[in-house]
């Protein structure tokens, strides 16, 4: 099996990440475990200043996103990455909308980017649906 069908095959069946953060599988688990052990970072950054809760998270959790561009064979990733952590780096540098529109922010992005997950997916599965055909 090449790494494209391997890629697809994770993307097919996992419906381009739209099932979750519980995707279970080598890669899928091991950065999952990047989440809770990067936890004491923003317990850190929270004791300096309580409005960087949310933007360190938002940092913490885009970051581990990155790998799963690999994993899924989905630039996509990259752009759910890319931009959580952005706009981590901004919120929690110009305290732009106070406590808690960073996690509102997080929870909207992780939303967005799962339907375009999943609508990646399903376009591949119909088309691979009518080579089969």
């Amino acid at each position: 099996m090449h790494i494209a069908e391997a890629q697809r095959e994770i993307r097919q069946t996992f419906q381009g990440g739209f099932a979750g953060q519980t995707v279970s599988g080598q890669l899928a688990t091991q950065v999952a475990f990047t989440i809770p052990l990067a936890l004491p970072v923003v317990v850190g950054a929270t004791l300096h200043r309580l409005d960087w809760f949310y933007p360190a998270t938002m940092v913490i959790v885009g970051a581990h996103y990155l790998p799963f561009v690999f994993l899924y064979g989905m630039p996509a990733f990259a752009a759910l990455g890319g931009a959580m952590i952005a706009g981590g780096v901004l919120f929690g540098l110009n305290g732009a909308g106070g406590f808690a529109v960073p996690g509102w922010a997080t929870g909207a992005a992780l939303l967005a980017f799962a339907l375009i997950g999943r609508a990646i997916a399903a376009r591949e599965a119909a088309r691979g649906s009518d080579a089969a055909a």
